[in-house]
């Protein structure tokens, strides 16, 4: 599936969202379990705009667990700790990922010289850096 974004407006939302509203009507849940939090509440937010309850969709912790059976999933929590959760942080790869994306798509929508004159001013807060 493809990744989502948590500005509503990125493009990586919209084929997020078609590729699973192609996949409707979804019979029991939808667990998004990939992704930061904006991001999974952005993405439930526009499945919601398209018609999918907000209702269906959840967004499980690490670790935990559900009883897919039929009607509504019910959380069983977390049974065990893998992980010490206070390890459990960001560390900026979202961020840089996030950048990125952003960065690609500026740069898409400009022309050739715009898109070298915006390269060469990030280059320039690199050096300095």
């Amino acid at each position: 599936m493809p990744k989502a974004d948590p500005s509503p407006s990125a493009p990586a939302n919209a084929v997020a969202v078609n590729w699973i509203i192609e996949r409707l009507p979804v019979a029991g849940a939808l667990f998004l379990n990939h992704g930061d939090d904006d991001a999974r509440e952005t993405l439930t937010g526009l499945l919601a705009e398209r018609g999918l309850a907000r209702e269906k969709v959840f967004h499980p912790t690490f670790d935990e667990r559900f009883e897919l059976a039929i009607g509504t999933p019910e959380s069983k929590g977390r049974v065990a700790e893998r992980v010490d959760p206070e390890l459990l942080v960001p560390d900026g790869r979202g961020d840089h990922a996030r950048f990125a994306l952003a960065l690609g798509q500026r740069l898409g929508a400009l022309d050739a010289t715009a898109g070298k004159a915006l390269i060469e001013r990030l280059e320039a807060v690199l050096e300095d850096e």
